[in-house]
């Protein structure tokens, strides 16, 4: 598997759990716990995706193309 789809399954669980959220939308008891739920879920998702996709913050001197594509070549990451 690579780094872009793993990014990518991350992203749509993320918006899978938000999803969830809306369809979770009544007043009784136990949809308000599954919406609470899966709000935690898109939560901690998302700071999954901020730690394992950082903002790039290396010099430009380091960025090649590949398939023309740019990328970070000291951290590996589409640019």
């Amino acid at each position: 598997m690579t780094f872009k789809k793993t990014v990518e399954m991350i992203q749509n669980l993320k918006k899978c759990e938000l999803e969830a959220i809306q369809i979770f939308s009544g007043y009784d008891k136990i949809e308000s716990d599954m919406r609470l739920i899966s709000k935690g879920k898109a939560d901690y998702l998302e700071r999954i995706l901020a730690e394992i996709q950082p903002k790039c913050k290396h010099p430009t001197n380091m960025r090649d193309k590949a398939d023309g594509v740019w990328y970070c070549m000291n951290c590996n990451l589409d640019l």
